[in-house]
């Protein structure tokens, strides 16, 4: 079986515009200039929030696997040119492939539809005002909420992006046969450190990993050293198509807990590259530290949440604020 990274989407693209990353710096000055505030919405839409938390809480008594797809959501957005809504477009106006048609996306990321139904909802209390990358960034929170994360303040004031391209994915999203390097390069090109993307891998707390991004593991002989015979035994069994899922923690899935990082530290994990991050010097003792102190990681979560949050955001006259999160207006 080939690795997720050799599976790079065939369909011929356009080559994109070089992207540029902001300097560490230029990171803190663009956040510092973005013009997110907690409690944007009081004055111009004082239900905002509560009504997005009442869609998480209603979806999660319906479907408690539809928490940990959101954030991950969020991620995948913001990581590509910026937190602003690009991924939920299904068409824009040059007409190219959208970044949802990406490999790295496509079938393995889930969750517009209840974004479409909280934005109609929005747009009923208050047309044309909460745009929906603040959304996305809501949601996530309420997301992490309801599944066991103490409440956690959460800025805005994004605007949505107008652009959405599949070829702006490529390079730009972590793979799960990335090195630490290639991890540790990548976010740090997004403005987050070492402990930044530990503390974002514990997402994993919650949801569930596609057979083909860990199957792979097991035709190598060197890789397959490195996983927990019984849980290679779990694959096998379970893996019987490459769109099979399998639970990240198995044992408190719906939960957002420190499980995950004392299943890591203990070499259970699915992903290659979480199991790389345990065996890394620069990585390890951050793995060990919130397995140890679940207090501390929630800390460190909702902090890391809102520096991924506030990468490169459109906010004052830039962007728009779409009337439907999957169209411009």
């Amino acid at each position: 079986m080939p690795n997720p990274s050799d599976q790079q989407t065939t369909v011929p693209v356009e080559p994109a515009p070089a992207q540029y990353h902001p300097t560490p710096k230029e990171i803190k000055e663009q956040r510092k200039l973005a013009g997110l505030q907690v409690g944007f919405y009081d004055d111009t839409c004082p239900n905002a929030e509560k009504i997005i938390k009442e869609g998480m809480l209603r979806a999660f008594a319906n479907d408690s696997s539809i928490a940990a797809p959101i954030p991950r959501l969020l991620l995948h957005d913001c990581f590509v040119n910026g937190c602003d809504a690009s991924l939920f477009l299904d068409q824009t106006p040059s007409g190219a492939r959208v970044e949802k048609l990406a490999t790295s996306n496509g079938a393995t990321v889930r969750g517009f539809d209840l974004i479409d139904e909280i934005k109609a909802e929005l747009e009923a209390e208050c047309s044309g005002i909460v745009s929906c990358s603040d959304l996305l960034a809501y949601l996530s929170r309420d997301a992490f909420v309801v599944s066991g994360v103490p409440h956690y303040d959460v800025p805005g004031g994004r605007r949505d992006g107008m652009e959405s391209l599949e070829a702006n994915v490529v390079g730009n999203l972590p793979l799960p046969d990335f090195t630490v390097d290639m991890l540790i390069d990548l976010f740090k090109k997004k403005g987050l450190n070492e402990e930044d993307l530990v503390v974002l891998i514990g997402a994993h707390s919650i949801g569930v990993a596609h057979c083909f991004n860990f199957l792979y593991r097991l035709d190598n002989p060197q890789k397959a050293a490195l996983v927990d015979p019984r849980l290679a035994g779990v694959m096998k069994f379970t893996c019987t198509g490459p769109l099979n899922t399998l639970a990240f923690d198995t044992t408190t899935q719906y939960k957002m807990d420190n499980v995950y990082y004392k299943q890591l530290a203990a070499k259970r994990a699915l992903l290659e590259s979480d199991v790389l991050l345990n065996e890394d010097p620069r990585t390890k003792g951050y793995i060990q530290k919130f397995g140890e102190d679940e207090k501390l990681w929630f800390n460190k979560l909702s902090k890391a949440m809102n520096k991924l949050a506030s990468i490169q955001v459109l906010t004052g006259d830039k962007g728009q604020i779409r009337k439907q999160c999957r169209s411009v207006n």
